[in-house]
Order: C-alpha cells, then sequence, then structure tokens
C-alpha cells in the first residue's frame, strides 16, 4: 500500500533566496513539512541555508547560491541580479524531475526564476510569510521599491499563493488573487514546546520579542523605549531574541546604554 501512495507523490523543488540563521527554522519546518507529502525534494538557497547540505537525507538535493556583500546599492543590485541568473540556471538544470516549485521566504522578488519556472511550465506556489510591499515602506530604499514590482508580477504569474490567516488577504492587498489563494493550516509554531506554563497574573513584567531583527519588523522603536519604559514601570524587563541585519546596531545601542543583562 504504501509504494502505491509513494507512486503518486510529486517531487517538489524549494526555492529562498540566501538567508541568515534567524529564518533556518521556518525553513527546516517547511522542508519537514514537504517529505511527508512528497517524493524528492530540490531545494535552491544559499547563506545559512546551505546547511541543508549536513543533513544525511538522501531525498534532499541542496544547491547552493550567495549574494556578494556590499553596502552599495549598485553593487546590491548587480548582486541581487547575478543570485537570479544563478537560481535560474540551477532552475532549468533540475527541471526534468521537479514539476513543481515553492518560492518561500520572500522569495517572490525573485522574477526572473519564476519567469523561468513558467517558460519550463511548472507550477508555481508562493507560501508567504511576508508582503514586499508592506517591508518597503520600512525600509524606503530604491532597491526595494524595485522588489514591490517583481511581487505584484510574480503574483500575477503564479499557480498558487499560501497564506497563513485569511485577515492576511486584505492587509497584504492580495483581494485581486482571491481565486488562487489557500489558507495554509499547518504553522511552524510547536505548541508541544510553546504552551502557556503560569497564568497572566502570575508572571512578572516582562517585555518579549522574538522574531527577525529587521526595519520591517519594528523592533528598533521597542529598543529605543527600554530606557524609558525602566524610568516609568517599576520592576519591568525586556528580552529580545533572534537574528538579522540590525543585531550589531542593536547590541550597540543596548550596550551603550548600559541595558545588556539588567
Amino acid at each position: 500500500m504504501n509504494d502505491k501512495i509513494n507512486n503518486f507523490r510529486q517531487n517538489i523543488g524549494l526555492i529562498t533566496k540566501p538567508i541568515n540563521k534567524a529564518s533556518l527554522v521556518p525553513l527546516f519546518s517547511i522542508i519537514d513539512i514537504l517529505q511527508s507529502i512528497s517524493g524528492s525534494i530540490c531545494v535552491i538557497t544559499g547563506g545559512e541555508g546551505t546547511n541543508l547540505m549536513r543533513k544525511s537525507d538522501k531525498d534532499i538535493l541542496v544547491l547552493s547560491v550567495e549574494y556578494i556583500k556590499n553596502n552599495n546599492l549598485i553593487v546590491k543590485i548587480i548582486s541581487h541580479i547575478v543570485v537570479e541568473f544563478k537560481i535560474s540556471i540551477n532552475l532549468v538544470r533540475s527541471t526534468k524531475k521537479f514539476p513543481i516549485w515553492i518560492f518561500f521566504l520572500e522569495s517572490h522578488s525573485l522574477l526572473l526564476p519564476v519567469l523561468t519556472a513558467k517558460l519550463l511550465r511548472k507550477k508555481t506556489i508562493f507560501l508567504l510569510g511576508a508582503s514586499i510591499r508592506n517591508s518597503s515602506k520600512a525600509h524606503g530604499s530604491a532597491l526595494s521599491k524595485i522588489f514591490v514590482y517583481s511581487e505584484i508580477l510574480a503574483f500575477e504569474l503564479s499557480n498558487r499563493i499560501v497564506v497563513y490567516a485569511p485577515n492576511l488577504i486584505k492587509e497584504w492587498n492580495l483581494e485581486r488573487y482571491q481565486n488562487k489563494i489557500s489558507i495554509a493550516n499547518r504553522h511552524f509554531l510547536s505548541f508541544e514546546n510553546f504552551k502557556i506554563q503560569k497564568k497572566l497574573d502570575e508572571r512578572k513584567t516582562l517585555v518579549g520579542y522574538i522574531g527577525r531583527l529587521s526595519e520591517a519588523k519594528g523592533v528598533m522603536n521597542l529598543v529605543r523605549s527600554i530606557s524609558i519604559s525602566l524610568t516609568e514601570i517599576d520592576g519591568i524587563k525586556f528580552m529580545i531574541g533572534g537574528d538579522g541585519r540590525l543585531r550589531s546596531e542593536i547590541e550597540e545601542i543596548l550596550s551603550k546604554n548600559n541595558l545588556i543583562g539588567n
């Protein structure tokens, strides 16, 4: 019986841009989900995502692409274009075996790979964890504005768009794609590991942030408010967990104000 089921399983490709450590957990989680419903898996990724190569599972093929790290806008644009070409080339090379491609972790900004997949008549699915349009308002850079147009074209070309809650359709301006949107019925958070241990009135006054340390998350507003809150509220504590491009800046602010470990 299991052999018959396996014969119907499709091989699936998964595409992400080069990622940081903060994105490893959702990446590993989606791979675990895909392994339960698919045959072989091909992952095109980079950065910390190359840690997938350490997995011993023979059904995971990992193809690596990398950015050129530089703060210059022109270099960033060129680097992004190079990454798009590399992903597209890897997609072409592996296309015969993988008829379905999932774009994950804001990879819906990768327009060239999306076009490549469509030209090869592959099914494309966007599993959204964020809105590039909303994020661009926080970044305000020329590159992020370009990504907004890439996102719009990518959504037009997609076969399916997956979001985690119905309210995100309106919040992320996805109403026009209503006919191709699905709501995910499985999430990355394990409620076996993360569950309520104490009632609210038994807890200390603790303000916590767990997530990506980036402009789009608004974490700098929290960091700048810590000194004020400590003077206004007795016994309040703060905890910040995560990784991202703002980590060094946040650590510097906390260190200068003698807030680390207090």
